[in-house]
């Protein structure tokens, strides 16, 4: 038992009043030293571990954003090798992906142009050479 325990159990005011300034005195001497006390060293430790929690929580998230903002065949490279546990429990992941994939398109913009299959995968066809003469309706959905 140290001094700071013993001074607690002194029933003798005077006493504790002595062995509580000892306490602090050797105390202070042993944080000039740079021998910590063991709940200090502790305190640093859980600051430490707390820290790197931190870091990498963030780390994940931020490369979750940055995936959630690159074409779909990145996407899913990227999420296969994450914890898949982990990025849906720690993170609002149907938040993130409806922000990340928005888009910038507001009433009245030009749509973008792009290409693909036909149904048959004979040819790939581009929108804006479909566009040019006659206009032209995109529906996506279900039919079934």
């Amino acid at each position: 038992m140290d001094r700071i325990g013993i001074a607690q159990q002194s029933p003798a005011n005077h006493d504790v009043k002595v062995y509580y300034n000892f306490a602090i005195a050797e105390l202070l001497v042993r944080e000039k030293r740079g021998d910590v006390p063991s709940h200090r060293r502790w305190g640093k430790v859980l600051l430490v571990v707390i820290a790197g929690m931190a870091v990498t929580y963030v780390s994940l998230g931020g490369y979750l954003w940055w995936a959630m903002h690159q074409p779909p065949e990145i996407f899913a490279g990227a999420v296969a090798r994450m914890p898949q546990p982990v990025v849906f429990l720690l993170y609002p992941f149907e938040t993130l992906w409806t922000h990340a994939r928005a888009g910038g398109l507001n009433l009245g913009d030009r749509a973008p142009d792009f290409s693909l299959l036909k149904v048959d995968r004979s040819e790939r066809i581009q929108f804006s050479a479909l566009n040019l003469h006659k206009p032209v309706v995109l529906v996506f959905g279900s039919y079934t």
